[in-house]
């Protein structure tokens, strides 16, 4: 007999308000397990073990190539032992032979926490104008380091905002381009989340930041009464002035145009 997986695996999060269901698949035909070891050690967020536990089983099922029981978590939680970072377990099956399986779950967890700073830029290099995410300040939860950032992208503050991309990163800052052909004269709305490995404990969304999207520089001519002067054109983007370029297409390509 050889116990071939533990559920929930080493690494992963139990839940200290629920019953814990354990299967351990191992290889052998049926009704050849006979008994059953399991006990548990307990550590605190420092690594320092504060309780020991044994004979927890509440229900046993001995199925063909598995044996899954149920351990009442109140019993492992009981209120005497407080601050369980992690669960050190060892199961051992006695049958024709015997087989160990040892490992480590999480026992607690929290959120992680999404980018205090996120800022939006664009180049303003025509026809493909690129938008550039820059963000910081982001936060791993307890046993529940960043793997990812989820980014979510809107045309209108209010939203609806759909998710744009996943950027894959463990820091908590970096910058990325979000948009390499945006259209000129839009205006993007972005939100971030941080994504860590726990399922269930992202953060919530960041602060949301948009830019529209316009080149700057381009003159325009007008008739000043006696002569033809330049002129640049602006777009007032709802605090500030921006310059902007007046276009044609040629039918082709778009191209810089002047009034006269």
């Amino acid at each position: 007999m050889a116990i071939t997986s533990v559920s929930p695996a080493s690494g992963e999060y139990v839940s200290s308000t629920a019953t814990i269901t354990i299967r351990l698949n191992y290889t052998e035909t049926a009704n050849q397990v006979d008994a059953l070891d399991d006990s548990y050690k307990y550590y605190n967020a420092s690594g320092t073990l504060i309780g020991t536990q044994s004979g927890m089983p509440a229900s046993i099922n001995n199925g063909y190539t598995n044996f899954t029981f149920k351990i009442d978590s109140s019993a492992i939680f009981n209120g005497t032992i407080a601050d369980v970072n992690t669960i050190a377990y060892k199961f051992t099956l006695y049958g024709t032979t015997t087989s160990t399986a040892e490992g480590t779950w999480i026992a607690k967890v929290s959120a992680c926490g999404a980018p205090t700073t996120v800022e939006l830029s664009a180049d303003k290099a025509y026809p493909s104008t690129d938008l550039t995410l820059t963000w910081s300040g982001a936060s791993p939860g307890a046993n529940n380091p960043i793997t990812e950032f989820y980014v979510y992208r809107a045309t209108s503050e209010e939203g609806p905002y759909d998710l744009f991309a996943g950027i894959i990163s463990s820091q908590t800052g970096g910058n990325t381009i979000v948009e390499s052909h945006a259209t000129v004269g839009e205006t993007y709305y972005y939100k971030m989340r941080t994504i860590g490995t726990i399922s269930g404990y992202d953060s919530g969304d960041s602060s949301v930041v948009s830019v529209l999207t316009i080149r700057e520089g381009s003159t325009v001519g007008y008739y000043n009464g006696t002569q033809f002067v330049t002129a640049t054109v602006q777009m007032y983007d709802g605090s500030t002035w921006k310059d902007c370029s007046v276009m044609m297409y040629d039918g082709s390509q778009w191209v810089d145009c002047a009034f006269q």
